[in-house]
């Protein structure tokens, strides 16, 4: 692999030595203040993606995605190089005593922070140079040089005592229960899906998937960014979206004016051509619907086909995010074979209604049919689609007209 080495000179380096040279490169930048942790992240995984390079696979034979194994890997070689540049000061002060940081969040076998320990004691009780223990990999805590009789320290015991007894406070999320620790794990979580998310909108958009595939990666994107919001704001956390857009990608998401200006002039009927213009929206197929069936919402049908526009797939993935990742698999058995057709207060539009897949739960999809007071080109007309919970069917077939019953 050929590496700039800098001046615009190249080199033939071994990844392993490649992946090395641009994560201390990283470190010292950070170390010395010349950029800010941010920036140099982003300019690491912009280099190591630009070069190819996805994964990391390490000797003991754990992967990591590459954005991952570099902010992982700064984040520890950074700590690493602060202790030892506080150790240098500490031997300068003549003394043998620091003080452990403290943090929220941090993992229950690192109960020592925020104690004061000699050097010995570092390593025998904070497991200095462990993995696992005090500055090994991921840990977010250090220690500073600590003067007894002169220095004070930053938490008090009891204060300390009162600190690790919040870290235990749980909250609930789904069902779920999650102390500080744990519900910042799931934070991370959550962040590394939607990278994951993001990578696979990107590799649909160049590969030229269909509009509907994309559209529904992208639904599924959002939906887990709106779950990561709601997680955060109920456990006290701050979001990290940092974290997920240090991929590089950029916005994945369409625009809220998405074919906007494109869309066709159908006198608001929500009917749109089948085939596609340079004035027209794009639209796609979904099926075809039962005459038979379909005559409940009027006897003047002059197609059997249906098409979803782009336009209305926006319409979607901003209203029903959570419910459009659900069923845009099923748009076409819902008109092929529906439980239940609902009257809807407009002309020409029925509420179609199906049990699918997902755990007890219906799909309700807004279908308007093209009749011969529209347009000749116009066709059967998804409007939206969401999920109904059975509560609420059964609130439809008190309260409103029944048009069709499967039998």
């Amino acid at each position: 692999m050929t590496v700039d080495m800098g001046g615009g000179k190249k080199a033939f380096t071994p990844l392993s030595q490649y992946y090395q040279t641009y994560l201390d490169r990283a470190c010292m930048d950070i170390v010395t203040g010349s950029f800010d942790y941010k920036t140099v992240l982003r300019r690491v995984v912009k280099e190591m993606t630009a070069s190819g390079l996805r994964t990391i696979d390490y000797a003991s034979g754990y992967s990591s995605r590459a954005p991952v194994a570099a902010r992982r890997a700064v984040m520890t070689g950074v700590s690493q190089l602060s202790a030892q540049i506080n150790e240098m000061v500490a031997k300068d002060l003549k003394t043998d005593t620091f003080e452990v940081t403290w943090h929220a969040g941090h993992r229950p076998t690192h109960w020592w922070s925020g104690n004061v320990y000699s050097m010995q004691e570092l390593h025998l009780v904070c497991g200095l140079g462990d993995v696992s223990g005090l500055c090994g990999a991921n840990c977010r805590h250090s220690y500073f040089a600590f003067i007894p009789g002169y220095s004070v320290r930053t938490y008090s015991p009891e204060q300390l005592r009162e600190l690790e007894t919040k870290e235990q406070e749980v909250h609930a999320w789904s069902g779920k229960r999650y102390n500080a620790y744990e519900a910042t794990q799931k934070q991370r979580q959550m962040e590394t899906t939607m990278r994951a998310q993001r990578e696979k909108i990107t590799l649909l958009k160049k590969g030229g998937a269909d509009q509907t595939d994309i559209a529904a990666a992208q639904a599924r994107y959002l939906n887990s960014l709106r779950q990561y919001q709601g997680f955060s704001k109920r456990m006290g956390l701050p979001e990290q979206m940092e974290r997920v857009y240090m991929d590089g990608l950029g916005r994945v998401l369409p625009g809220r004016d998405f074919k906007r200006k494109s869309v066709a002039k159908a006198s608001g009927s929500g009917i749109m051509k089948s085939s596609s213009t340079k004035e027209d929206i794009e639209v796609h197929s979904v099926g075809k619907i039962n005459r038979d069936i379909y005559r409940c919402i009027t006897e003047d049908i002059v197609t059997e086909d249906v098409i979803i526009t782009n336009n209305q797939m926006q319409h979607i993935l901003d209203r029903h995010p959570d419910a459009y990742t659900e069923v845009v698999n099923y748009l076409s058995d819902i008109i092929r074979d529906p439980d239940f057709i609902i009257e809807d207060k407009h002309d020409n539009t029925g509420l179609v209604i199906k049990r699918v897949e997902l755990e007890k739960e219906y799909a309700q999809m807004v279908l308007r049919i093209c009749t011969s007071d529209d347009n000749p080109n116009y066709k059967n007309s998804v409007i939206s689609c969401w999920e109904i919970s059975e509560k609420r069917l059964q609130n439809y077939l008190r309260n409103k007209r029944i048009l069709y019953k499967k039998e």
